[in-house]
This record gives structure tokens, C-alpha cells and sequence, in this order.
């Protein structure tokens, strides 16, 4: 089993661009889902997100609705997981010949490529 480096501590959960996570969904109206902050009283909520349920039939389903949110509110979290997954993954394989890498060298880019989108860098 390879060493892997622990050392994720420069690695923050919660960088400044973004609204403080972890984040929540919740249904206050009949018209949408809303992304909220988690463990907030609704009169500190801040709206993060809505996700409108469709109005017509051939729009989104409200299981596919339900999803996105989902998503969208799990985005501190993933985010946080994919920057250690960097972190870890470059420390570990990142001395290493590209052609001793296999799938590891496509796998970073498009980690860092992940991460930069969600930082608004693309």
C-alpha cells in the first residue's frame, strides 16, 4: 500500500468566493427548491439557488429538479473533497514519469480543470 501524504491542510473548505457551506436544500414555496445555508433559522437564510419545479409536463420532472438541487447544494462539499483529491493525488504521483502514470496524468487535469471552473477561472 503507497504512503499517502495527509498533509490537505492548505486545502480550505470554505474559500471567500463562495457562500459559507455546508449547504441545504429546502422547499418553503410551492413554486421552487431553494439552496440555502445549513443549520440557519428560515429568517437567516440566504438564497444561494432556486430551483423552479416545471411547469408544463414537458418540462424538467420534479425527481430531476429535486436532483439538480441536490447537486447544487452538495457543491461545498464536492468541492472541498476534489481539492484534497488534488492535493493527495499531485503529492503522490505528481514526481512521477508521464508514462508511468497511466490514467492518473488525465485524471488531475480534469480535477484542476473541475476546480477552476467552479472558481470562475475558465
Amino acid at each position: 500500500m503507497p504512503n499517502i501524504p495527509e498533509d490537505t491542510s492548505a486545502v480550505k473548505s470554505n474559500p471567500e468566493q463562495f457562500t459559507k457551506g455546508p449547504w441545504a436544500v429546502e422547499d418553503p414555496m410551492d413554486f421552487e427548491l431553494s439552496i440555502v445555508q445549513a443549520e440557519k433559522q428560515v429568517y437567516e437564510w440566504v438564497l444561494i439557488a432556486s430551483c423552479p419545479w416545471p411547469e408544463e409536463e414537458g418540462d424538467f420532472s420534479r425527481a430531476t429538479v429535486e436532483a439538480n438541487a441536490r447537486l447544487i447544494a452538495a457543491a461545498p462539499r464536492l468541492y472541498y473533497a476534489l481539492q484534497k483529491c488534488q492535493v493527495i493525488l499531485e503529492n503522490q504521483y505528481g514526481h512521477l514519469r508521464k508514462d508511468r502514470l497511466g490514467g492518473i496524468i488525465p485524471l488531475l487535469d480534469e480535477v484542476a480543470a473541475a476546480l477552476k471552473q467552479a472558481r470562475g477561472e475558465v
